[in-house]
């Protein structure tokens, strides 16, 4: 609520607290890594497949509260 934590927000938010110390001279040491067509694809196919293990989880944990719901009577 903006009368209880209003105040206290605004006094301690920080706005971009680094960005204005980031000089041009200092933009040119940040690496910026380059990763292969091969391991994109690789690292999509693991996230790809880590969606759908976690869909399959759902719908097998979904089954067995089924079960228990007909073997109990809930």
């Amino acid at each position: 609520m903006p009368e209880i934590g209003g105040y206290g927000a605004i006094r301690r938010t920080v706005v971009a607290s680094t960005i204005p110390h980031l000089r041009e001279e200092r933009l040119r040491d940040i690496v910026i890594p380059i990763i292969s067509d091969g391991t994109i694809a690789l690292i999509i196919d693991l996230v790809r497949k880590a969606f759908l293990l976690k869909s399959k989880r759902k719908r097998l944990i979904r089954g067995i509260d089924l079960i228990m719901e007909k073997e109990f009577q809930f």
